[in-house]
Parts: structure tokens; sequence; C-alpha cells
């Protein structure tokens, strides 16, 4: 399961690994994992820091941040087995 991410991807006006837009985190674009961390959490809000657990984390963080056509449990089954693996 170990497969490398590539946090340093360019693609069609968004870039990093978690295809930021390059129009409003230029200041990430060319920058490492650390710094795209860091854009994010600094950019994430107060709602985010009040989810109580990481199926809610999931979806705050889909509806304010990523934004996708729909929702899915898919993505909070993904970040509970992401949490189970890197542990929190």
């Amino acid at each position: 399961m170990d497969k490398a991410i590539n946090v340093y991807q360019d693609c069609s006006g968004y870039w990093g690994a978690w295809a930021m837009s390059k129009v409003y985190y230029a200041d990430v674009v060319g920058q490492g994992a650390d710094a795209q961390v860091a854009k994010i959490l600094a950019t994430l809000g107060e709602g985010f820091y009040q989810t109580t657990d990481v199926r809610s984390a999931a979806r705050w963080f889909s509806d304010h941040w990523e934004r996708p056509a729909h929702w899915s449990e898919v993505r909070a089954d993904n970040a509970e087995r992401a949490l189970e693996y890197f542990g929190g």
C-alpha cells in the first residue's frame, strides 16, 4: 500500500498534492508537502476544527475546501483508512 504521493503534480491550472488553484494558492506552487499542508491548515477555518470525528472532518473538508460535484461516503471511508494507516 506504500505509494509515493506526488506533491509536485501540475494539472491544468492546479498544482500540488491537493490540486490547489494556482491563482488562489500561488504562494505554494513549487513548494513541498510541508508548505502545502501549512497552507491548508491556515485556510481551513474554525468549522473544520469543530468537527468531532474523522468522517465529519472529511465531509467538512469536502464541502468547504474541495467542493466536488457530489459527496460520496467513499471519501469518509478513505479518511478513516488514512487515519488508521497513519495513526491518530
